[in-house]
């Protein structure tokens, strides 16, 4: 639920217009939400502290959101679930961007791969946009990894060496972007942080981003006391990750002008399966699958990419091991035996088509009544009659079988079909033959053997 100091701003954000000398009063805002006016007027000076909310200088005060809030189109719109879960941690950026003099320096915490690298980015496109940095102004970027162990070899090419000056130097008017700061050494750290220090009042140097590792809790507490404004970004287990999912696929979608279609059980594996490094291996095990079924479908111009979990890496797979775990997790999210469809305009849910069921005519067996069925021939008979074969099963037809009233459960006291163990019983009127050498089964055909032991014939 919102606190007093949201649902005010939503308020202005709602009642309000920058590109007019319009507002909002105190008093109109505590009347329509309900609230003392006491209240409402520190929540204001707290949004207009923050940067958020400007206030006119007529009488009564009007309250309305600033430029740089008020665009709804900013960079930040670029980022996955910047008014979801990324919400706050957009607001702590353009807080840190707006505040006077250049701003504050930045710290992004985060697991690797959850996209503190395109934070910073995003964050400096944001920077120009609102004219807090000229468009030419650099934005040099450095991964600590590439670094050495020679900590005055690092100094010299941060800091510079007195002849040439170092990346502080080169992005003196921009932002400098240091990269997994956890893999600086203490000497290095220690340097950074009385550059920060001395240069606190004069604002010597530039706008400064660090990122670090969520894992390094001495870097963090080391810096966190000199570096104001901590952004942490939540992990890929914290995220929904149907708005992930939906813009990655969009996006393959966008690229290959296709529409990407799969199954509610290959959702649920990308869903569960393992992620090592975050949003990127998310992101990475999309891509190849597209490009598999691309290749496969080339031809099809035009076609859909149906993606099969063959096209993802086995480690996708793995998924189906998590699904019964969570499975009424899964099941809000995912509707089962669906098809998703991802296409520009985002992604469509719909039942797959079954093919019409074929109807089948069951006809009763016709029963000749003109002579006697062959199962009830002697051996001796067949012979007379031109059967001097034993007829195979294939040769047993509709019209040459038994009538169903001589194929009933033997255990129920029921007449039984040839194949009986008591021959001399006599099956609705009729006398059983005399028991021969061989013997067959009305219902399934199949032969059996002689009986050693003979019934007298009558």
């Amino acid at each position: 639920m919102k606190g007093n100091r949201e649902q005010i701003y939503e308020f202005v954000k709602l009642h309000s217009s920058v590109n007019a000398n319009h507002g909002i009063s105190t008093n109109e805002i505590a009347e329509a939400l309900g609230m003392q006016r006491t209240n409402v007027s520190t929540a204001l000076g707290e949004l207009l502290r923050e940067g958020r909310v400007k206030k006119s200088s007529s009488r009564p005060v009007l309250y309305s959101l600033t430029e740089a809030f008020a665009d709804e189109e900013g960079a930040f719109r670029e980022l996955v679930g910047y008014d979801g879960s990324l919400k706050y941690a957009v607001q702590l950026a353009r807080a840190a961007l707006l505040y006077p003099h250049r701003g504050l320096n930045v710290l992004l915490i985060g697991r690797e791969g959850s996209g503190r690298k395109y934070m910073a980015e995003v964050m400096h496109k944001a920077a120009v946009q609102q004219g807090l940095v000229a468009e030419q102004a650099p934005f040099v970027m450095c991964d600590c990894m590439d670094f050495g162990a020679d900590d005055a070899a690092t100094i010299a090419e941060l800091f510079g060496d007195g002849v040439q000056g170092g990346m502080l130097a080169e992005a003196a008017t921009g932002i400098l972007f240091l990269h997994k700061v956890q893999f600086l050494s203490v000497n290095v750290r220690r340097k950074l942080l009385r550059c920060f220090v001395e240069a606190e009042d004069a604002r010597e140097l530039p706008m400064i981003f660090l990122s670090c590792d969520d894992k390094a809790l001495d870097v963090i507490s080391l810096l966190e006391d000199h570096v104001l404004a901590e952004i942490r970004l939540p992990s890929l287990t914290e995220r929904p990750l149907p708005e992930l999912l939906e813009h990655f696929l969009v996006a393959e979608a966008c690229r290959t002008k296709r529409t990407i279609t799969l199954e509610s059980e290959v959702l649920t594996c990308l869903m569960l399966f393992p992620c090592e490094k975050e949003i990127l291996t998310l992101k990475t095990q999309i891509r190849k699958a597209c490009m598999n079924a691309y290749l496969r479908d080339y031809m099809d111009h035009g076609g859909e990419l149906h993606l099969y979990i063959s096209d993802f890496d086995p480690s996708v797979r793995k998924g189906f091991l998590n699904s019964r775990a969570d499975k009424e997790a899964v099941d809000a999210l995912v509707k089962p035996q669906m098809r998703y469809f991802y296409q520009e305009g985002g992604v469509t849910v719909l039942a797959p088509e079954m093919p019409p069921a074929e109807e089948t005519q069951v006809s009763e067996p016709q029963i000749r009544t003109d002579e006697p069925s062959p199962v009830l021939l002697s051996f001796t008979d067949r012979e007379s009659r031109g059967h001097s074969q034993i007829p195979s099963r294939s040769s047993f037809t509709a019209e040459t079988c038994m009538p169903l009233t001589f194929l009933t459960n033997r255990r129920m006291n029921r007449p039984t079909s040839c194949c009986g163990r008591n021959c001399s019983r006599s099956i609705e009127g009729r006398e059983s033959l005399p028991c021969t050498t061989r013997r067959y089964c009305s219902r399934c055909c199949i032969q059996f053997p002689a009986r050693q032991e003979h019934s007298s014939a009558r």
